[in-house]
């Protein structure tokens, strides 16, 4: 195997932002155990930093070292680190040896429903890709992604995008606007496996594929004015919220000081256990965040959604 070398140290830094799923509906079971959803995935202003930084090979071995700072309780190093594996998945796709450092500043919880993990192998992929632009085709880096997690191609080029299967069909939503928002995490975080294993054992019926809002209608109703609520005609529903509620109480206590608070529309992402609710604008958010009641080790940001990209 080829060994990289480099006279110098390469730098690179990136942003792996968080998402937000707008509905998420369970419509189908595989028997490899994953489930096939129907979700509108909108990345928020929510950020881990992510660096790396490339220095001169010394022998014919890869080296991935990460540091880590911010909330980095309960953090794993090492290979089972998402980063980590995906800088190893990427040189042994890439063919060649390098000695890699990471430092990931962690800001995102971990166990939310936030996509934190997922984000940051895809922010290492887009890290190494543009060091070696080139090395790898799109097509092989998407499935280098899928093979990492089922949320990691949705950030090599994180965007609003209606979501399907396990994941992998992407299609990109068009004209989506910045919505102010307040998150909130429970101190209790669920991991997502224990949330679809109880979704199996509560019986839920599968939702039908399709059935949920479409996107034009999403949008329409998401930028409705700040009089009109939204929460009672199923909008945002989650087919995972109820099971997840069960496991983490803090979820329900948490929807009703979101709803009192003024919140237009409040939803769960993913499996839990944020929540999200969608505000007039930021001061409104701000006043909510305020008069939130939380436990020890709950987190909150006042923060907002990413638009769509301009086209043109």
């Amino acid at each position: 195997m080829r060994i990289f070398e480099s006279p110098q140290w390469a730098r690179r830094f990136g942003l792996a932002p968080a998402k937000i799923n707008l509905g998420l509906a369970v419509v189908g079971r595989r028997s490899d155990g994953y489930h096939e959803l129907e979700s509108l995935f909108v990345p928020v202003e929510c950020f881990d930093g992510l660096a790396v930084e490339v220095l001169a090979a010394e022998t014919a071995e890869s080296d991935v070292a990460l540091l880590l700072s911010g909330a980095v309780d309960s953090v794993p190093f090492g290979p089972s680190n998402l980063v980590w594996r995906a800088a190893d998945a990427f040189l042994r796709e890439a063919g060649f040896c390098a000695r890699l450092r990471f430092h990931l500043d962690k800001r995102i919880p971990l166990e939310a429903g936030l996509g934190g993990g997922s984000s940051d192998a895809a922010c290492a992929l887009r890290l190494l890709n543009a060091l070696w632009p080139g090395r790898l085709e799109p097509r092989c880096l998407r499935e280098l992604a899928f093979r990492l997690g089922a949320d990691v191609p949705f950030f090599l080029e994180p965007r609003p995008a209606w979501v399907r299967g396990v994941g992998e069909h992407l299609e990109a939503a068009a004209d989506w606007p910045s919505l102010p928002l307040l998150l909130v995490c429970p101190a209790q975080r669920l991991r997502t496996a224990e949330v679809y294993r109880a979704f199996d054992r509560s019986g839920a019926a599968l939702t039908l594929s399709g059935s949920g809002p479409s996107l034009a209608d999403v949008f329409r109703r998401a930028v409705l004015t700040a009089g009109d609520r939204l929460h009672g005609d199923g909008f945002l529903h989650n087919d995972l919220e109820a099971v997840a509620a069960e496991s983490c109480l803090e979820i329900r206590s948490l929807r009703q000081q979101l709803l009192a608070g003024g919140a237009r529309a409040v939803g769960m992402s993913g499996s839990g256990p944020t929540l999200f609710g969608i505000f007039a604008d930021r001061a409104a958010a701000g006043r909510a965040q305020r008069r939130l009641v939380l436990a020890p080790g709950a987190w909150s940001q006042v923060t907002q959604t990413v638009p769509s990209p301009e086209e043109g």
